[in-house]
């Protein structure tokens, strides 16, 4: 029951967040679907076991647990493989939230696999029996039959998972290639180089934080499924015969059981974007706090480093001008203000009208109106960037 309770409040709270509303959510909330039947499965578990009577339905009651457990795990092999696509298809300058049409089909997909799987070696080779101690209905223990539906069951599932760590690690390389310090930032800023460079760069470190912590949840998930499931089925491989005691397939089949109740519980504590109980776990919000200072303390500091330059490239054009005043002779082409190169093109175009043999002291200005106007040639032609804002104004 609690299981049940905490799996819709997850997927409450997936269509109350504003970051959650994609399509490409709907595989996290089929997730909570399918953990919600694999908990409420256990009530009637219970109930078989403290009454120790054979349910009338077994044979239906087992294959759609097998096939519950089944979708699962394939669920999670689409929401691993959605992400890491999406991921991909962003990075290199769409804007996929995913589909209505592809979403049904991953889901649909999900069940047919399923199904299509266990037909021949499971739901047609095996056979389910009700097994007291247990309380389940499932393959026969200790026949060979069962044997064999058993070791089909555990390697479709082993396979999936496979799937599941093959696409968690291709995200997780795609996030450290794409690493806002690498070259290819700067490539995908030129892509949407009609967008705000600042505003691409803060959206790109938005997405790739948000594709981390949602491979770090795919870890805990699949780390969980592992832990929960996999003592059974070591215990079913090793004891062929049925010779171990039967308290101990019960125990771990409590285990297994249990991870319907765990998964809402991994997403109500660690997951950022559900955001539950994730602020208030104090190691997640001593590092947000952490983080959001030295965001402050950096964007200060380069506000700060961009006025101290501004002022120094004033300070270095008056310089470099009061230089070309004093001695003609000597050219610098660091930098140029151009007030004055406005007037120094004002006194040009005054005495450019005068007679040659009219020498006069202000003939020197004709001179460093030159200097002036090839020192700003040389500039802009070093600096492609301003050398329209240069024309304009000259």
């Amino acid at each position: 029951v609690l299981g049940l309770l905490l799996n819709i409040l997850v997927a409450i709270f997936i269509f109350i967040r504003r970051t959650m509303r994609k399509l490409t959510s709907a595989f996290l909330v089929h997730a909570c679907f399918l953990d919600s039947l694999k908990a409420a499965y256990c009530i009637p578990i219970a109930n078989n076991l403290i009454t120790q009577i054979k349910p009338s339905d077994c044979d239906f009651f087992g294959a759609t647990y097998v096939l519950i457990i089944t979708a699962s795990i394939f669920n999670m092999v689409a929401m691993v493989c959605t992400e890491a696509y999406t991921f991909g298809e962003v990075n290199i300058g769409g804007n996929s939230h995913g589909s209505l049409c592809c979403v049904f089909f991953g889901i649909i997909l999900v069940y047919i696999a399923s199904t299509i799987l266990h037909l021949g070696p499971t739901l047609i080779g095996g056979y389910f029996d009700f097994h007291p101690q247990i309380g389940s209905c499932s393959f026969v223990l200790g026949k060979q039959t069962g044997y064999v539906a058993h070791v089909m069951w555990i390697i479709i599932i082993t396979l999936a998972v496979l799937f599941v760590i093959h696409f968690i690690c291709k995200l997780y390389k795609e996030i450290q290639m794409n690493h806002p310090n690498r070259v290819s930032m700067l490539v995908r800023s030129s892509i949407t180089i009609t967008d705000n460079p600042l505003n691409s760069t803060c959206n790109i470190r938005h997405m790739i934080k948000d594709s981390s912590q949602r491979a770090k949840m795919f870890v805990l998930s699949t780390i969980a499924f592992v832990l929960c499931w996999y003592p059974l089925f070591l215990l079913i491989l090793v004891d062929s015969e049925f010779k171990q005691r039967p308290k101990m397939y019960q125990a771990f089949s409590f285990i297994a059981w249990t991870q319907g109740t765990i998964q809402p519980i991994l997403y109500i504590c660690f997951d950022r974007h559900i955001d539950i109980l994730a602020k208030y776990i104090y190691c997640d919000r001593y590092r947000q706090e952490n983080l959001a200072a030295l965001a402050d303390w950096m964007t200060t500091q380069a506000a700060i480093n961009q006025e101290e330059h501004h002022e120094e490239d004033e300070d270095q054009g008056q310089m470099d001008f009061a230089e070309g005043q004093g001695q003609p002779g000597i050219e610098d082409t660091n930098s140029i203000n151009m007030d004055d190169c406005i007037s120094a093109l004002s006194s040009r175009s005054t005495y450019r009208s005068r007679p040659s043999h009219e020498a006069t002291p202000e003939s020197n200005s004709d001179n460093t109106s030159s200097l002036l106007m090839s020192r700003a040639e040389t500039h802009t032609s070093s600096n492609p960037h301003i050398r329209g804002d240069f024309r304009i104004s000259c």
